[in-house]
């Protein structure tokens, strides 16, 4: 269940099936009757709320960046963001993206695939390199496409 109160499937590689196996197994506190069904529980048996996610999410950005970047992020977000990036450089569509994020407009999707400058150029490398293995060297095309045209495209792609 997630924001406004709608049911999101979400799909789980095999790593995570055996990382939540073993959290449950390991770490998982006992949880009262009501919250038997619950995946994720607080300290007190009970369901964790969102504020006592974003606390853990707080706890352990903490320790991996600084202070100063605390200040402008928002926990729950860097995780989705984190998400909707390694599906992006992992070839999925925006229209992908957008449903597993549980968005019914793409614009709210873009929020979350916003890259650094590095990012972008080894996206963009790695899909030259695929369009280049897929087209086959074709004079006439390659005749249509100038050193100046090449300039353009690529500072268009880096403008996205």
């Amino acid at each position: 269940m997630g924001k406004g109160n709608r049911f999101r499937l979400i799909n789980l590689s095999p790593t995570m099936v055996k990382m939540i196996k073993a959290y449950v197994y390991n770490y998982r506190r006992q949880p009262k009757p009501t919250c038997a069904k619950r995946l994720f529980i607080s300290q007190h048996g009970r369901v964790l709320t969102c504020h006592g996610i974003c606390l853990l999410c707080k706890k352990y950005l903490r320790l991996a960046l600084s202070e100063k970047r605390m200040e402008v992020l928002n926990p729950v977000h860097s995780c989705r963001h984190s998400c909707a990036i390694s599906m992006l450089a992992s070839g999925c569509s925006v229209t992908d993206i957008k449903n597993y994020l549980g968005h019914e407009d793409v614009q709210s999707s873009m929020v979350y695939l916003q890259m650094d400058l590095p990012q972008r150029r080894k996206i963009q490398k790695r899909f030259n390199e695929y369009t280049q293995a897929l087209l086959s060297r074709n004079a006439q095309i390659e005749a249509l496409i100038d050193k100046q045209e090449e300039d353009e495209i690529m500072k268009w792609l880096d403008s996205l």
